[in-house]
């Protein structure tokens, strides 16, 4: 077994964190979208609740 030297490791983790950091902002933007449309819904239920429960 041949030991990777420290900076090709270190590399390779500041890569995964740069991802994982990638993900989580893009995760809490996909939640915040999601609540946006969650409550568009709510206000169009409210408006016509009828026409919705058709769609839905």
């Amino acid at each position: 077994m041949c030991r990777q030297p420290p900076t090709m490791m270190n590399n390779q983790l500041v890569k995964t964190f740069r991802r994982r950091k990638k993900a989580i902002a893009r995760g809490i933007l996909l939640r915040k979208f999601c609540r946006l449309l969650i409550r568009k819904h709510r206000q169009l239920t409210r408006k016509d609740r009828s026409e919705n429960e058709l769609v839905l």
